[in-house]
């Protein structure tokens, strides 16, 4: 018997033991603590500071000294700390911030705004000056030379915070979003940051030069009101800027996605050719089914007899790596008159079988890999110096995203086209 009592007194003490041990727990990516990785919501939401996830941050609890103390956390990188504060969550609450400003005939910021520039370390900084969490997909940066950062699909950005966009390396995260180039992005004598939203509206750009040490930021976004003081967020950094009080909702801004094409006022020889005489008109980039060889460009001649013997077509994807292909002659020669169509085909007889019927300048250069099916910047380069006779940018969202259409030029913009297989050499 006393050997049973005394099993049974070192089961309740190993119990007791086993008990007391901490207890582990993973934080999300929302900041939210769960008891399994698996358990992390798929939604964002408000993060309380104890790590509760709510749909309103007036319902985060208050602090009780009886709550349980949970001894190590798990962070969305791996690491594992004893406080939550040391995972760098963006902080998630609504804060009221109260605006500086003396001026009586401007308003708060509002919606999402570009807030920094740092043309030396090379990171943009967007804040959502919104009272709702907002919806980035699809969005994008764009540099006075048309590099574009295109923001991961499904990435949100809660109210009153700000994410930094690095052009270099790193890991994503909600406050922290990398461009992975190899090379810098923003020109150290001076450039704009340009962002747009999905629907290819402009919503803010801010300009910035380098002074000495510091960098000068000046805010020029789609509406006229200027303000001279902006509404710090929680985690922004300082930064001299002048901004102004527009949202994505009052832009009147037209979106513009190709490059101006006006005439150089330069003086030049009778052999240069200018910029803008030879124009990208359509664009067949994603195809139903299989793409391979059946992707085109098509281009029109604005000038009188251009040679296009020896000249490329530039590709540049969001990442920044460009790739250059060599025009060849395939049908028709490759000198073409004023009002005279061409197309560039990565497959000419992939294209012939596409279009049979097509019986114009036909123009032989292999694309590698394909256009991407996503967004990418298009160059036309001259044989004498590689000067851009032209360049277009486009999007998935704009259209044509494998339904068979092609993205066709209007002005100053691109379209979804209405014909199925597109319309080469008309």
């Amino acid at each position: 018997m006393e050997s049973r009592h005394l099993v049974l007194i070192l089961l309740v003490l190993f119990t007791c033991c086993l008990s007391s041990q901490p207890e582990t727990k993973f934080i999300c990516h929302d900041g939210s603590v769960v008891s399994h990785k698996s358990d992390c919501p798929e939604t964002d939401r408000y993060v309380c500071p104890n790590g509760r996830v709510v749909g309103d941050p007036d319902e985060c609890p208050e602090p009780k000294p009886s709550t349980t103390l949970i001894t190590k956390y798990i962070c969305p990188d791996g690491h594992v700390v004893e406080d939550y504060d040391e995972c760098g969550i963006t902080s998630t609450t609504t804060e009221k911030t109260v605006s500086t400003s003396t001026s009586t005939t401007t308003s708060p910021p509002a919606g999402i705004r570009i807030v920094g520039l740092d043309l030396v370390e090379e990171y943009v900084e967007v804040a959502n000056y919104d009272s709702s969490l907002m919806d980035l997909s699809g969005w994008f940066l764009r540099d006075r030379d048309d590099h574009t950062y295109l923001f991961p699909n499904g990435f949100k950005l809660l109210p009153n915070t700000l994410v930094r966009i690095h052009t270099g390396s790193g890991i994503d995260s909600p406050t922290d979003l990398y461009w992975s180039r190899d090379g810098g992005v923003w020109n150290n004598d001076g450039d704009t940051a340009y962002l747009w939203d999905s629907d290819l509206n402009l919503v803010d750009e801010l300009s910035a030069i380098l002074r000495g040490e510091s960098t000068t930021s000046t805010s020029t976004p789609a509406s006229t009101s200027t303000s001279s003081s902006t509404t710090p967020l929680p985690n922004s950094t300082t930064s001299t800027s002048t901004s102004t009080t527009s949202s994505s909702t009052t832009s009147t801004s037209s979106s513009t996605t190709l490059s101006s094409t006006s005439t150089s006022s330069s003086t030049t020889t009778s052999s240069t050719v200018l910029h803008g005489s030879i124009l990208i008109t359509e664009v067949m980039y994603d195809l139903p089914g299989s793409d391979t060889g059946r992707e085109w460009v098509e281009i029109y001649a604005r000038a009188d007899r251009v040679d296009l013997s020896n000249w490329r077509l530039e590709e540049e994807r969001i990442n920044g790596v460009k790739t250059q292909h060599l025009l060849r002659e395939y049908q028709g020669g490759m000198v073409l008159e004023q009002g005279d169509y061409a197309v560039i085909a990565d497959n000419p007889d992939s294209f012939l079988k596409d279009h049979s019927s097509y019986d114009g300048v036909l123009i032989d250069s292999s694309f590698g890999s394909g256009l991407s099916n996503s967004a990418l910047t298009l160059r036309l380069l001259d044989k004498r110096d590689g000067n851009e006779i032209d360049s277009i940018f486009y999007i998935n969202s704009i259209g044509a995203d494998g339904n068979g259409k092609t993205l066709i030029r209007d002005g100053s913009e691109l379209r979804e086209g209405s014909v199925d297989g597109g319309t080469p050499g008309s």
